[in-house]
């Protein structure tokens, strides 16, 4: 009972952070946000640990700490939130209040991109394009640029456009490379819509 109890004032702090974070019902205050956000995020409550990460990471309500973001995303991806899996493999990567380690940046990417979050699949495939913290495959990169192309992610599908066009990781072909390219020019990506100029295309309804 003392459990259900616990998870129940939880989501009501959380609640009541939003309020005054975004000024709904609440006169807008992001330093009494961020105190809320912080009473259910010790009490184990993940989103509110997200969002705790995330006042501290970008200073609002909060003095700025990428140490204190690292610990509360950390939590919160313990959970398996895949949005702090991700925002913590960021960390890793760029050595913002953690040791730099573009190894573990890749396994937390990993974890949130095997969730299907579009955002950490593309990243995934750009470590395995380049070579970022993994070893380098071009086939296991055209994997994850398309399951993020597939949710809509737009530079994913820029890039899955790019290799169909010129047999990265996949074989040519043509008709593969206009669908994605013509998907992310839609979605406003300038190297989308110049690819096609450069294939003699142009964007349609048609195509």
């Amino acid at each position: 009972m003392s459990n259900s109890i616990e998870t129940d004032s939880a989501h009501d702090f959380m609640a009541l952070g939003d309020s005054y974070y975004y000024g709904v019902a609440k006169s807008q205050s992001y330093e009494k946000a961020s105190r809320w956000y912080s009473e259910a995020a010790k009490r184990g409550h993940a989103a509110s640990q997200t969002r705790l990460a995330y006042c501290y990471l970008k200073g609002i309500g909060v003095q700025q700490s990428y140490a204190e973001a690292a610990m509360w995303f950390r939590r919160a991806a313990d959970q398996g939130v895949a949005v702090a899996q991700y925002n913590l493999g960021l960390l890793y990567e760029h050595g913002l209040g953690l040791p730099k380690s573009e190894g573990y940046a890749v396994s937390w990417f990993r974890k949130a991109a095997e969730q299907g979050y579009s955002v950490a699949q593309h990243r995934l495939g750009r470590c395995y394009y380049v070579g970022t913290g993994i070893g380098v495959s071009k086939e296991e990169a055209v994997r994850w640029f398309r399951k993020a192309a597939e949710q809509g992610f737009v530079d994913s599908q820029y890039c899955l456009g790019h290799c169909c066009e010129y047999g990265i990781g996949t074989e040519v072909s043509l008709d593969e490379a206009v669908k994605w390219y013509v998907r992310a020019a839609d979605g406003g990506c300038e190297k989308a819509d110049s690819a096609l100029r450069s294939m003699g295309l142009r964007k349609s309804p048609g195509l």
